[in-house]
C-alpha cells in the first residue's frame, strides 16, 4: 500500500479522506445526471452529460470500493477516469462562470479535480517504485 509507512492513525485518516473524496465525486456525477443544471445541459447536451456522468459515477464507485477493500490497484485503475469525467464538468462550469456568474462553485469543483489528479499521480509514483524494485530483484 502506498501509505504503509505512515503511522496507523494517519493511514486511517487518509483512507477516510480518500473514501469521502470518491463518495462526493460519485454524488456529484450522480446529481449532475439526475438534477442536471439547465446551463450545463445547454452547453454540453444531454448525451455528453450522461456520458461523463456515467463514467465518473462508475469510476468513482470503483475507487471507493478499492478504498473500502484496501486495494490500491483498483483505485489506480479508475482514478484517472474519475478525474477526466470531473474535468469535463469543471471546464464546462468555468466556461459558464466566465460568461455569467461568480467563480465560487467552479473553484470548489476545481479543488476536487485537483485532489483526484493528486491521488492519481501518487498511485502512479508508487506503482513505478514497485516496478523498479521488481526489476532490480529479478
Amino acid at each position: 500500500m502506498p501509505d504503509r509507512d505512515q503511522p496507523r492513525w494517519a493511514r486511517r485518516a487518509l483512507r477516510v479522506m480518500r473514501g469521502l473524496l470518491y463518495l462526493f465525486t460519485a454524488l456529484t456525477c450522480g446529481f449532475a445526471m439526475t438534477l442536471t443544471p439547465a446551463s450545463v445541459e445547454g452547453a454540453l447536451g444531454m448525451t455528453v452529460t450522461y456520458g461523463w456522468g456515467t463514467v465518473g459515477l462508475g469510476s468513482s464507485l470503483a475507487c471507493l470500493t478499492g478504498v473500502v477493500m484496501n486495494r490500491y490497484r483498483l483505485e489506480l485503475a479508475f482514478v484517472w477516469f474519475a478525474a477526466a469525467a470531473m474535468s469535463v464538468y469543471v471546464v464546462t462550469v468555468w466556461w459558464l462562470v466566465l460568461r455569467e456568474t461568480t467563480p465560487t462553485g467552479a473553484a470548489f469543483l476545481t479543488v476536487g479535480v485537483l485532489a483526484l489528479a493528486y491521488r492519481g499521480f501518487e498511485l502512479q509514483a508508487y506503482a513505478s517504485k514497485l516496478r523498479r524494485l521488481h526489476y532490480r530483484v529479478a
